[in-house]
């Protein structure tokens, strides 16, 4: 009965996501029903289990992911972020759209910058685009979220949270498993394209075109940029970054310091030191605590339903599958991630699980890195934080944007994951 009411716990946070609550305040409430009927002490388990879960994350991951979110911030005041996006689209055009948006936003979100703040410079130039090729703005979060929101999260090199988190707590690099996450990666970057660019024929074959967005949060297209880096500037210390933290093999924090002082040296002549530079660099720091406890708050909940007996026993049968521990490890992190509506909360949840008793069992470290990456990708629900973001500022609905979401993410990564296991198989790392 006790496992009955886990899964009942989980139901329950996802509807609670679903239905707009934060995630901070879902995961106090389904903590607090899970202490319950496990019948456990409900103060003890808030102020010391969900707590010390909580604070445990902030420790290990509260510099990278303010760092991160400052380097965002200043790729985004610079303009290096709009001459990237610029130059993509520039030299392809209204000849091949969708491989522009897709490469733009892939460099982009390979280079560092935030899935949100990316959405607000490629957005006004895929309307652009779209209004005069006649597409449906509607197809806009999907294209996107293939560009900015899949590959570039988990491929060798990434600078994103959500192959730091496991780099960090697994002690690999953002390289770990490189061969087969190039390949795989590579294919996933070609099936985007194919995907994205046959869906919008099928869309415009059936009758769909440009419909103009109205609803509130629409981004406006920026002011036009007197002074930008170029774009071979722009993505000088995106590069410095990369080979920080990947080849270097520097902590995440450090690596993402020098990537922050490389971009205040290259672009010291573009950024706004004069016009509130440094209040404009604090709302980037507090995007990254926001995005940080949110996190945090799925993680608490994994502590209290880790702290359970029920939980004790479904781990300890799991283990006694004897499965292969990468592909049993990908699969609770991407059914968390799933749960939590945040890839990064599902790690946060898994990745003690994984270190106590997957390690232990002879999995291979770097194929955990890149596949637990690409896991938090396969379950990217409605609930999710980048889907809604993405949406609401296309001003379009669910229901007439998430199927291609759907596809372009979580359809796509499981691909993507199953090439990941088949090249681990392949070439030893499981």
């Amino acid at each position: 009965m006790q496992t009955v009411f886990l899964i009942l716990a989980i139901i329950l946070i996802t509807i609670l996501c679903i239905r707009g609550v934060p995630i901070f305040f879902g995961a106090i409430i389904t903590s607090v029903f899970v202490l319950l009927t496990a019948h456990m002490d409900v103060v003890g388990g808030i102020t010391g289990t969900f707590a010390g879960a909580f604070a445990g994350f902030v420790q290990s991951n509260f510099l990278v992911f303010l760092l991160g979110a400052i380097f965002g911030k200043i790729l985004e005041l610079s303009g290096a972020a709009d001459s990237i996006a610029n130059f993509v689209v520039d030299k392809l055009g209204e000849k091949a759209i969708v491989p522009a948006i897709i490469l733009a936003g892939g460099i982009m979100g390979y280079g560092g910058i935030s899935v949100f703040i990316g959405m607000f410079t490629l957005y006004p130039l895929m309307f652009s685009l779209f209004k005069k090729a006649n597409i449906s703005s509607t197809l806009a979060p999907g294209i996107y979220v293939a560009a900015a929101g899949s590959f570039t999260v988990w491929m060798p090199g990434s600078p994103a949270i959500q192959l730091l988190v496991p780099a960090q707590a697994l002690g690999t690099t953002t390289f770990a498993a490189a061969v087969p996450g190039f390949i795989a990666g590579g294919i996933q970057i070609i099936l985007e394209i194919v995907l994205c660019s046959w869906y919008v024929n099928y869309t415009k074959k059936k009758g769909l075109g440009w419909d103009e967005p109205h609803v509130a949060g629409a981004p406006e297209k920026s002011a036009e940029r007197k002074n930008a880096p170029s774009f071979l500037l722009a993505i000088i210390p995106m590069a410095i970054l990369i080979c920080a933290l990947g080849f270097i093999k520097a902590h995440a924090a450090v690596g993402m310091t020098i990537g922050i002082v490389a971009a205040l040296i290259f672009y010291a002549k573009y950024l706004p030191w004069k016009d509130g530079m440094w209040q404009k660099l604090q709302m980037g720091v507090v995007g990254g605590t926001t995005a940080l406890v949110a996190t945090c708050s799925a993680v608490g909940f994994g502590g209290v339903v880790q702290s359970t007996e029920a939980f004790q026993n479904m781990i300890q049968a799991v283990v006694g599958m004897n499965g292969n521990p990468v592909i049993i490890s990908v699969v609770i992190v991407a059914v968390l991630a799933g749960v939590c509506g945040s890839g990064t909360g599902g790690e946060g949840m898994a990745l003690p699980i994984i270190n106590e008793y997957f390690v232990p069992m002879g999995a291979n470290v770097e194929a955990l890195t890149r596949g637990i990456a690409l896991s938090t990708m396969i379950f990217t629900l409605p609930n999710n934080s980048v889907v809604n973001s993405a949406i609401t500022a296309a001003g379009s609905t669910h229901k007439k944007s998430y199927f291609l979401m759907f596809l372009t993410v979580p359809v796509m990564s499981l691909v993507s994951m199953i090439i990941l296991l088949l090249l681990f198989k392949i070439m030893g790392y499981m």
